[in-house]
């Protein structure tokens, strides 16, 4: 009699970002959808833009993101404030995060 075994793979829901990220600046701060995604991207995350919105004294940009480690999160919130110390980085979690 054999015994089946099961090995976990991937599912194509896991292969999906893992964070609804939204970054809101003042105008002042010229952080464009161009910089932040640059700046995601030096982390090791991969991002897609959802939302852009600019008006005269602000701005805020929504993106579906996979960070891999928490730290990377931390890293990149690090990196926007060293630019504009009035951004603001919200996140909500869609998963989970890797440790």
């Amino acid at each position: 009699h054999w015994m089946v075994h099961s090995f976990p793979t991937r599912r194509s829901s896991d292969l999906q970002p893992n964070l609804y990220l939204t970054v809101t600046s003042p105008a002042a701060a010229k952080l464009g959808a161009e910089r932040i995604l640059q700046a995601l991207a030096g982390v090791g995350a991969t991002a897609a833009l959802k939302r852009f919105d600019q008006c005269p004294d602000s701005l805020e940009a929504a993106f579906l993101v996979d960070f891999k480690q928490v730290a990377h999160l931390e890293q990149f919130t690090n990196q926007l404030r060293e630019l504009s110390p009035e951004v603001r980085v919200s996140c909500l979690d869609d998963r989970g995060m890797l440790n």
